[in-house]
């Protein structure tokens, strides 16, 4: 291609999609810049691709689109060719901020059509160190030919090659008068061929035949332009069409750059594979059943809310979203399988960090299954360091929250609503305290010693058998005879039982139920051993009158014995 100054001619390659006509005026270039003359209500994205790099400028809404030949890095651009696309975006509305809340919420949301974007592209060069374009008719003139157009009928054969210097039309509807235009070559005719034949009958080399055709040959079919694997489906009016093209396809829809990077939608692709779309860029993966497979189709997708994976057959679930703004190390994989939620250098099977250099706030689960809250090496199935570390169970019935962990004193606690009362405490000397609010219940010591300002009151057992049945009728009590001769061949009470000194622990509870039981015996035989007194005493008393009437009549007997 000729080029020239642009003061000698310019001629700007651009296209300007649907719906974006009267937005933008044909780009204005002189020697040393380009700009864009642009009506408001839209801010632009400048990308331009050439010299093996991107660059990307951002325009805000009332600047002035434009391009200098100074790249993003300060340098001078190179001599060559470049491509650039103007990408024009309406200022965020109410209802696309509306529908982008809604999108974070997993539902499939699309903006309601009017004040939309479009985006141009074109082409340019830069040559010692000035813009340069191609001067219009320079090369591509169809003149210098016969001048008279040279007509081949059907049916003739041509034993040497054909060398036509002008322009050929080939087909049953080429006239001899054509017009050529700037074309070099021209098919003409209701349905378009070009087949390649290739005649090889050495199984050792490739014969594959091909074809490029446009438009369908039947009534309703599509307009297109494909290449056809003839000997795919030797049937013409089959095939296996691995490539096609509709007519309509917007700008750029495939474009392949000079570094081998794919754009679709994006004459400036900076990736591998660069898809570029006014809302919601995706790709689609779609299993769709002919393979005997349950039917599947996923999207993946990118727009101004997040990124995002889309189950397309399960009512657009959004089993996976990353929002605009996520933090770097977000989520991390490692390679030893470890995945780290805010760091790349997980310290377990799985790892939160929430501040860098701080374990704190971490939690670690390691490779045995251990927990650890403020700590990367946890020692035990559930280990919290950190200052007053507490686990609070809260629950939403009730309204009520118990805090359990240490305190700062080295104790342990447990309270409840932050009230700041310490129900339940255990200090590191041992002590344990019972408290309710401020007020002192119980203290254990370690000495086993307990002090209440209560009473102690017991569930009950079996008192050694008797208890308060010992005054039912039928209840067979043991005489005192036979109760004492127990109590001094075993040297203990009955219902008691043995209470060793320094020897095995002992049921307080049934001590206490047996003490009452041997309480409650006694107490019967007292009352036994009291009427008996009784009786006893009685049977004294008479004794006594007999006694005292003999004294007196023996008295008498000595009177008389006495008188002369």
């Amino acid at each position: 291609m000729t080029y020239c100054k642009f003061f000698q001619a310019i001629l700007l390659t651009s296209t300007l999609l649907a719906g974006s006509a009267g937005a933008t005026s044909e780009p204005y270039v002189d020697s040393s810049s380009i700009l864009w003359e642009a009506a408001p209500g839209y801010q632009f994205t400048l990308t331009v691709s050439g010299d093996g790099k991107v660059d990307r400028h951002h325009f805000a809404a009332g600047e002035t689109p434009s391009l200098t030949l100074y790249g993003q890095d300060g340098n001078l651009l190179a001599d060559g060719s470049y491509t650039w696309q103007l990408t024009a975006a309406p200022v965020t509305s109410l209802q696309r901020q509306a529908v982008a809340e809604a999108r974070k919420l997993g539902k499939a949301v699309e903006p309601k059509r009017g004040f939309e974007g479009f985006t141009q592209s074109g082409s340019f060069a830069v040559s010692g160190g000035a813009f340069v374009v191609a001067a219009e008719g320079i090369g591509e003139s169809d003149s210098g030919g016969p001048e008279k157009d040279q007509t081949i009928d059907d049916n003739v054969f041509i034993w040497y090659d054909l060398a036509v210097r002008g322009s050929g039309c080939f087909g049953s509807d080429c006239t001899v008068d054509e017009e050529f235009g700037y074309n070099d070559i021209l098919l003409k005719e209701n349905n378009t061929r070009i087949r390649f034949v290739d005649t090889s009958d050495d199984p050792d080399f490739p014969s594959n035949d091909w074809e490029i055709s446009t438009n369908d040959r039947n009534a309703g079919g599509p307009n297109r332009f494909v290449i056809r694997d003839v000997d795919a489906d030797p049937d013409y009016f089959g095939g296996v069409f691995p490539f096609t093209i509709e007519a309509g396809a917007g700008d750029n829809a495939l474009y392949v750059d000079d570094q081998g990077n794919v754009g679709l939608g994006t004459a400036t692709p900076e990736r591998e594979i660069h898809i570029t779309d006014n809302d919601s860029p995706a790709l689609r993966l779609d299993q769709d059943g002919s393979g005997g497979f349950i039917p599947q189709t996923w999207d993946i997708i990118g727009n101004e809310t997040g990124f995002y994976v889309r189950d397309i057959t399960n009512e657009g679930l959004l089993p996976f979203f990353v929002e605009v703004g996520a933090p770097t190390h977000s989520l991390h994989v490692a390679a030893d399988g470890n995945v780290g939620l805010g760091t790349e250098n997980a310290q377990g099977s799985f790892h939160i960090e929430n501040s860098s250099g701080n374990d704190e706030d971490d939690l670690v689960v390691d490779s045995t299954g251990k927990l650890g809250l403020g700590t990367d090496t946890p020692q035990r199935p559930i280990h919290i360091k950190t200052g007053q570390a507490h686990v609070a169970f809260e629950n939403t019935n009730s309204g009520s929250r118990w805090n359990v962990g240490g305190n700062n004193d080295g104790s342990f606690v447990v309270s409840r609503n932050n009230s700041g009362s310490r129900e339940f405490q255990i200090y590191e000397n041992g002590d344990i305290y019972f408290r309710h609010g401020s007020q002192v219940l119980a203290v254990l010591d370690t000495d086993g010693n307990l002090t209440t300002t209560g009473t102690l009151t017991t569930g009950g057992t079996t008192c050694g058998g008797g208890c308060d049945l010992v005054f039912q009728p039928g209840y067979e009590l043991e005489t005192i005879e036979e109760h004492a001769a127990f109590m001094w061949e075993n040297s203990y009470l009955p219902a008691v039982g043995p209470t060793l000194e320094n020897g095995k622990a002992w049921n307080l509870t049934e001590k206490t139920g047996g003490m009452l039981n041997e309480l409650e015996k006694a107490h019967i035989y007292i009352e036994q051993l009291n009427s008996k007194v009784g009786e006893l005493s009685a049977e004294l008393g008479q004794k006594d009158d007999l006694i005292h009437e003999l004294a007196r009549r023996l008295a008498q007997v000595e009177a008389l014995l006495a008188a002369p």
